[in-house]
């Protein structure tokens, strides 16, 4: 799966999806991480509505299964998802999910790309003419 990431941030987007279908995982966590990949591969695809429907598929089972590990970053690509959508609201809602998450975890290295990517959405508002 590392591979499908490195082809991913290379733009080499159809060897990215070719990989991540050829990832067998034979532990449930494991598949999730392919998920997160997959959404990623969407959000680089520009494919919006594939995103979040596979960034919802993550925040349902890490929450069912209480794997709390990936629900922060599934949110915050949900987020991104709606942002890139021009969906200021729900991409707002998802961001600040994404902060309690990752707050609740203690995870530092997403919730700085969630505090930054939030203070960019409140400055954007801002910045709208009145």
């Amino acid at each position: 799966m590392g591979y499908a990431l490195c082809e991913i941030a290379t733009g080499q987007l159809d060897l990215a999806a070719s990989t991540l279908d050829a990832c067998l995982f034979n532990q449930f966590s494991l598949g999730l991480w392919v998920k997160l990949a997959q959404c990623r591969l969407a959000l680089a695809r520009k494919d919006h509505a594939q995103a979040i429907a596979i960034a919802d598929i993550v925040v349902e089972k890490s929450r069912q299964f209480g794997l709390g590990q990936y629900l922060p970053e599934a949110l915050f690509l949900k987020g991104k998802a709606h942002l890139m959508n021009g969906e200021k609201d729900l991409a707002k809602d998802a961001f600040e999910q994404a902060r309690l998450a990752a707050e609740s975890i203690g995870s530092r290295r997403l919730l700085w790309q969630i505090l930054a990517t939030l203070a960019e959405v409140e400055s954007d508002k801002e910045n709208l003419p009145q």
